[in-house]
């Protein structure tokens, strides 16, 4: 029996970018209240993974989702909770980050988590990012010329989403070097142009790759 979870978390960023300076500035103050705010959200999500005890669990998160997701199965630094991190006792937890509106620096705090991780074993945890560099909800540019607006860096980091700088595949030498036994996969879906929309990855064939890596099963477990 399979069961799904849905949480929404959004920063409306994509609805109402305008040439008004003002109201942008307003627009993304919100998107970074929401980000900011994100941690909160997740705790409650935290508490339904916590209730789960099946041999595969999939976590898929979107946008300001992934961030959601990150702070519900690790503790980033400055955060701590009292409800623990999910222990799957083995099990496999399958993560999608598509698109995400967060940070790569996040995830250095990926073995931040109640139940410790034993570095010489495989990690239960599997993680994929899929990314897009012409994104301009994460980039933060106005989608017509993808030249005005503050950046990925300012009012909220979501450098990961549009790999900043390289910022996914820095993310993946930092797993290979610091967290080997954890498997990370990145996808890039910089194709599907500027759009941040979930539907622009997920019609026609773009979640495939998706699927068959939540549904697949990493060697070693």
């Amino acid at each position: 029996t399979a069961y799904e979870v849905e949480v929404y978390w959004d920063g409306t960023y994509d609805c109402c970018f305008s040439t008004n300076h003002k109201k942008n500035k307003q627009l993304f103050e919100l998107y970074l209240e929401a980000q900011e705010n994100a941690a909160h959200v997740a705790i409650s999500l935290r508490k339904v993974l916590n209730l789960t005890q099946k041999r595969q669990l999939q976590v898929v998160g979107h946008s300001l989702g992934a961030q959601v997701i990150a702070y519900s199965l690790f503790d980033p630094e400055g955060t701590s909770h009292i409800i623990p991190t999910p222990n799957q006792a083995g099990h496999i937890l399958s993560i999608c980050l598509i698109a995400p509106a967060t940070d790569a620096e996040v995830f250095h705090d990926y073995y931040n988590r109640t139940t410790p991780v034993n570095p010489d074993t495989t990690d239960h945890y599997r993680l994929m990012i899929v990314y897009n560099e012409d994104d301009f909800v994460l980039r933060k540019k106005d989608p017509k010329t993808g030249i005005f607006g503050p950046g990925a860096n300012r009012y909220g980091k979501t450098g990961l989403g549009c790999n900043r700088r390289g910022q996914a595949e820095k993310l993946k030498t930092y797993f290979e070097k610091h967290f080997p036994k954890s498997a990370i996969t990145l996808l890039d879906k910089t194709e599907l142009g500027k759009c941040h929309s979930w539907r622009c990855y997920t019609q026609g064939d773009e979640l495939k790759e998706v699927s068959d890596f939540l549904w697949g099963e990493e060697d070693g477990f």
